[in-house]
């Protein structure tokens, strides 16, 4: 009889303790709920980004800056009305018409409490603006004058060991830059922004964004780096020498007549490069007074896109004959 009373308390047990549970977790959300509430009543700071728009600009006329993307706002008002506020599309753009701001020479200004004025219709009355992040907003505009500039490259480029950069382009290696015309007179290049790269072992090709020069809108915006990254391989020539400034009737003859040029090349290019590409000289003005017995040699020509080419020997022996 016990052991039946004991097994029907055994089923009871846990579900009073799921009972427990669920008002406990009534409970707490109800709670929540009230804090909540109660926390939206209390006042709070928001800081919130619009978009800034001119609107209505002539087809004839071009921005060459423009207004900035967004500008920002700190509000200030009760938890509950900015909730309200951040849900209701508050950050869609501002729209500024291109008419109402323009000034003279090629600039316009739109000023900070004409923003706010447009943005406060926005808001509840209760709804304070706190601050602007600027008094005024400035843009320039010309009416299409442009002139053609180069573009030049800021790089700063290293390669691995064993590899070196045998050629860049950029494409296009000039662009359209709009501005007023007296700015226009006083541009003669565009830069791109820094490319720094290090450890560099194969070609690649990159967009690179020009430098903005205020006032001014250059077309493209950007331009694209191909950079042509090579394994380095040395080959090894001989190349005869040639006697260069002779003493008046003399001839000058060395000895060795050939020189070892090492060149180092890149990989692709190893199989193209020949003797009769080089020169090598012996400049009798080069002589050294105090050691007469060599004559010094270097390489006078050799051909592009070699890296580098150093010579065996750097002096010979010589004869002076007279004719």
């Amino acid at each position: 009889m016990k052991w039946h009373k004991l097994k029907e308390l055994s089923f009871l047990l846990p579900s009073m303790r799921g009972r427990d549970m669920v008002a406990f977790c009534i409970f707490l959300v109800i709670s929540a709920a009230f804090w909540f509430l109660s926390a939206l009543n209390d006042t709070y700071e928001m800081e919130i980004r619009v978009p800034l728009q001119l609107s209505d600009v002539p087809q004839n006329v071009v921005i060459t800056e423009p207004l900035p993307d967004t500008i920002s706002f700190t509000l200030k008002d009760k938890g509950f009305v900015l909730l309200e506020h951040k849900v209701s599309g508050l950050d869609r753009p501002i729209r500024i018409p291109f008419r109402l701001y323009v000034g003279k020479n090629g600039r316009g200004s739109v000023s900070s409490n004409d923003v706010q004025k447009q943005f406060a219709t926005r808001l509840a009355a209760s709804t304070r603006i706190m601050s602007v992040k600027a008094k005024h907003w400035d843009f320039c505009f010309n009416f299409g004058a442009n002139k053609r500039v180069p573009v030049i490259l800021d790089a700063n480029l290293s390669t691995k060991p064993d590899y070196y950069i045998s050629s860049i382009t950029v494409t296009p290696d000039t662009i359209n830059l709009y501005a007023s015309t007296k700015a226009l007179d006083s541009i003669h290049t565009i830069k791109t922004e820094p490319l720094r790269i290090d450890n560099i072992s194969e070609s690649f090709s990159q967009e690179v964004i020009l430098q903005h020069i205020y006032g001014s809108k250059a077309n493209p915006e950007k331009v694209r780096v191909n950079v042509v990254c090579e394994q380095l391989t040395e080959v090894q020539l001989v190349v005869p020498i040639t006697v260069i400034n002779a003493p008046p009737g003399t001839t000058v003859k060395t000895f060795p007549s050939r020189v070892e040029v090492r060149v180092a090349i890149g990989v692709s290019r190893s199989e193209s490069i020949h003797a009769e590409q080089f020169s090598v000289v012996a400049d009798y003005t080069d002589l050294n007074p105090d050691n007469k017995s060599k004559l010094p040699i270097r390489v006078n020509n050799q051909p592009k896109g070699v890296l580098k080419a150093t010579l065996k020997v750097n002096s010979v022996d010589y004869l002076l004959e007279k004719k």
